[in-house]
């Protein structure tokens, strides 16, 4: 264990820096193995297979 002032906040800097790892790391392994199917009605708005009437802006109360 290290000593004196400065000392004392270098366990919790390593203990940051590790979990900041250990983070980034599970991110980066779920991007690489989750699957990847882009599909155009993906991107499509969901409307519950009703079509819109009139606009979206108006006031509701």
């Amino acid at each position: 264990m290290p000593e004196g002032y400065f000392g004392q906040y270098i366990t919790i800097g390593i203990f940051a820096v590790v979990g900041a790892a250990l983070v980034g790391l599970t991110l980066q392994l779920s991007r690489l193995l989750r699957p990847n199917v882009p599909h155009p009605d993906k991107l499509t708005t969901y409307e519950s297979g009703i079509d819109p009437i009139g606009i979206g802006w108006t006031q509701s109360s």
